[in-house]
């Protein structure tokens, strides 16, 4: 009787760990402080290898990136109760500011990009007559219009904190992403490109606002007994930030494998469907190939994600449905639901397919996932 062969399990993307024996040592050194949390050494080395990498003033460590995101919501705009963010983004994106207490609207992202629109919020602004906190998500790691958004800020007296949770790595103009804004928050979590298994940063120049920052992920104490302002348990562990520090060493390495994985879609779509889209990607020396998203306007995009899924290679819908369709927010008195709302981020949503990238990825693996991308594609187009 033959066989039958497994079906394999291709996911998305995969955490990068650091060899067992290196992460070991570093347990040892744990072991032996008895310092497990509260701020240890090994955060505060990680922090500071972190701010010379991302060419910052300040990082603080939080054990997530939502819980980052909360955190700079609350200290940068807790004094506005609003913030106006984009519909399409992962849902802690809206979810960190109304759980900061903010009351959460949207506007819609550009015309070529998954981006907050600069247009769109600017009408927001002449409309609303009022200051609201801005959150920008740098989507996929693609850079919002950094001086459009940073004249919006200063003109609305609004701060501005960036998503930058797919950002790590990505440059403009020679300088991290992550310098931008009153705040950038990262997610480290273990789906991204640079990870600490759990974990996330907020980036700042200021050195006041990482102070607020400090308070509030170690229950608002300032010192032993002086507690200046209401505060959460949001401090990242030794252990994480051990991970982390041993994962920094290897980043660059991995981008490089990214990139190559990006290259080997490039050329099959080329050679097979060059009628599929792709976002206009930074310089590669800018650029940590952390997504592979494809726009699927002539085909059913749901179709070839669950034939996909079928044949044991599970993409992505980034991002799906609308947060505006989740009831997060208002925006101008319009249904949230109304089809009409926000129409090129309603686009992107049900056309956008996000493939599985990760620097293990070995070469038969990319061979199946395209050997199968393609058959999908192909049915899919003929029952069009």
């Amino acid at each position: 009787m033959k066989k039958r062969l497994r079906k394999p399990q291709l996911f998305i993307t995969k955490p990068v760990l650091p060899s067992l024996s290196s992460f070991q040592k570093h347990c040892s050194e744990i072991w032996k402080s008895g310092v497990v949390t509260n701020n240890g050494p090994k955060v505060k080395y990680l922090e500071k290898l972190l701010a010379d990498h991302l060419e910052v003033n300040c990082v603080s460590l939080v054990s997530s990136g939502t819980l980052g995101l909360i955190i700079a919501s609350k200290v940068l705009g807790g004094r506005y109760g609003r913030c106006v963010t984009t519909p399409y983004s992962f849902c802690a994106s809206a979810a960190s500011p109304r759980w900061a207490g903010l009351d959460v609207s949207f506007v819609d992202v550009e015309r070529n990009s998954p981006n907050i629109s600069p247009a769109e919020l600017e009408n927001h602004f002449r409309q609303s007559r009022k200051k609201s906190l801005i959150i920008a998500v740098h989507c996929y790691g693609f850079p919002c219009d950094i001086s459009a958004l940073d004249e919006l800020s200063t003109a609305n007296y609004s701060p501005l904190i960036y998503d930058a949770s797919h950002a790590f790595g990505v440059s403009l103009t020679g300088q991290s992403l992550l310098s931008y804004g009153e705040a950038s928050v990262a997610s480290l979590h273990a789906t991204k490109t640079f990870t600490t298994v759990e974990g996330g940063l907020v980036a700042t120049k200021d050195r006041a606002i990482k102070e607020e920052i400090d308070w509030v992920r170690n229950f608002g104490f300032d010192g032993e007994d002086n507690i200046v302002r209401d505060g959460m348990n949001a401090k990242m562990s030794e252990l994480h930030a051990a991970i982390g520090i041993e994962n920094l060493k290897s980043f660059q390495k991995n981008i490089i494998k990214r990139s190559k994985i990006c290259a080997h879609y490039d050329l099959f779509f080329q050679n097979n469907f060059p009628q599929i889209e792709t976002f206009q990607r930074a310089r590669p020396e800018e650029w940590n190939f952390g997504y592979y998203p494809i726009l699927l306007r002539e085909f059913d995009r749901d179709f070839v994600w669950l034939e996909l899924k079928r044949h044991g290679v599970f993409s992505r819908r980034y991002f799906y449905p609308l947060l505006s369709d989740l009831q997060l927010g208002i925006h101008q008195g319009k249904s949230l639901s109304s089809s009409s709302a926000f129409p090129r981020a309603r686009l992107l949503a049900n056309s956008v397919l996000c493939l599985p990238i990760y620097p293990q990825m070995k070469a038969n693996e990319l061979k199946y996932i395209c050997e199968i991308l393609k058959q999908s594609l192909e049915k899919a187009f003929s029952r069009e």
